[in-house]
This record gives C-alpha cells, structure tokens and sequence, in this order.
C-alpha cells in the first residue's frame, strides 16, 4: 500500500504526492496535506501544486488557490490547466473580468499538453492526422485548440 511505502521511504515526493491523490480519490481528508508535504520534499513537482491549488478550490480557499495554480503555470507555462484553474477561482470569486482574461490566455499559451487537451491521453488516436501534418490546418476540436 502507499502508506506502508511511506513509511519505507519517509523522504518519497512522488509517494506523498500519489497518497494525496488517492486521499482525494476516496474523498478522505488529508490530500492537501499530502500535496504539501510532496512540495517541502521537492520544490520541483509542479502538479503537486497543481492538485493541491484544486484542494484549496473545493475548500473555497480563494488566495491560497490562486498561489497554487500560479506556481503551477510559472513552472508548466505550457499547460493550460493552471490559466484554467486560476480563471475558475477568479470567476468563483465574482472577478469575470480577470477570469475572463485568464481563460483567453490559456487559449493564446503555447499549449505543451495540447494532446490531453483537445484529443484525450497520448497515444496512436492523440497524433494529428497527416491532412492536419501536411497543411497545418488542424480541425477545431475544443476552444483550446489552434
């Protein structure tokens, strides 16, 4: 079990980091707890900023939100995840202006997790055809994709 390689490898990131999901999986408390012990383990772990700015957001911590997901998208500039998330605080917190602005730049980022994104997990079905690789003209699947 996880918690049986915590205590194996107290000093695991990744472990503290995969119990916080499995916490949130089951609706358990402690998964911001987790995220957190995961970042003080290693600073470098952006989703664990990402996946605990989500904890703040169902417990409606708005500023401790926001600081997440914008360690997030400072460290995966290229992930649309983080513009989204901080926007969904924004609009939440009834500023539509700023949220509004955050969702436009998610859609101008340089998007690294495009296939996620627009088309599901990597794989055989994520690659563009070759119509979309020869033209560039790639079909509109979501508001995220060019």
């Amino acid at each position: 079990t996880i918690r049986e390689s915590l205590r194996r490898a107290p000093g695991s990131a990744k472990a503290h980091f995969l119990l916080g999901q499995i916490l949130e999986a089951k609706g358990e408390s402690g998964a911001i707890d987790a995220y957190s012990e995961s970042i003080r383990l290693d600073p470098r772990l952006s989703e664990a900023y990402q996946y605990r700015g989500a904890g703040y957001f169902r417990r409606e911590e708005w500023s401790a939100a926001v600081a997440d997901y914008s360690e997030f998208v400072k460290r995966e500039s290229g992930n649309v995840d983080g513009y989204i998330g901080r926007g969904m605080v924004y609009r939440r917190m009834g500023e539509i202006d700023h949220a509004l602005a955050l969702h436009l730049s998610a859609q101008q980022a340089p998007v690294a997790n495009w296939r996620e994104t627009v088309r599901g997990p990597p794989g055989p079905a994520a690659t563009p055809d070759s119509r979309c690789r020869s033209t560039g003209r790639c079909p509109r699947v979501n508001r995220w994709s060019r």
